[in-house]
This record gives structure tokens, C-alpha cells and sequence, in this order.
């Protein structure tokens, strides 16, 4: 089998287990959640493109809005300066 596996060339076992070729950086990956995101119609259950290239190409702002933002008035350095005070007024 030349490093090809199932569904023509897109999922090969290799000694590690199943892995799975990203369509858009072309790289073998392991063919489970952890690289890939779920997709029923996809090779294995899996996305066409790893979840790297998903982020990176196809949803850009994604990484940046998974992380929540304060509004500038609840800085970290704000809010420590609100407590100390609310603390020491106590």
C-alpha cells in the first residue's frame, strides 16, 4: 500500500494508527479529534483541512474571539486598583 489508504489519498495507516492528509497544508496528521473537527460526510468522520488551517484560512477571527476581551474600563490593573480600595475601605 504506497502510503495511501483509504478514500483514495486523503487517509493511510501508518505505524502509529490511522492519520489522516489535510487538504490545505498538505500535511498527515492523526486521524482523531484532536487535529481534525468532526464532519460526518468528510474521509473518517473528519474535516477536509486540520483544525490549524480551519482557524488560520477558513475562520480567521476565530481564534481571536475565543478568547473574551474586558471592556478597557475592567482592565486587570483597573480592577486590582478597585479592589484594593474597596478592601482597604472595609
Amino acid at each position: 500500500m504506497n502510503g495511501y489508504g483509504l478514500h483514495g489519498s486523503k487517509l493511510r495507516l501508518s505505524i502509529d494508527g490511522w492519520e489522516k492528509l489535510c487538504a490545505r497544508c498538505r500535511d498527515w496528521w492523526p486521524a482523531d479529534l484532536e487535529f481534525f473537527y468532526a464532519d460526518p460526510k468528510g474521509a473518517g468522520g473528519l474535516y477536509l483541512y486540520c483544525k490549524a488551517c480551519y482557524l488560520e484560512h477558513i475562520r480567521p477571527g476565530a481564534s481571536r474571539r475565543a478568547q473574551p476581551v474586558l471592556p478597557p474600563r475592567f482592565t486587570t490593573a483597573l480592577l486590582s486598583a478597585a479592589l484594593a480600595e474597596a478592601w482597604s475601605t472595609a
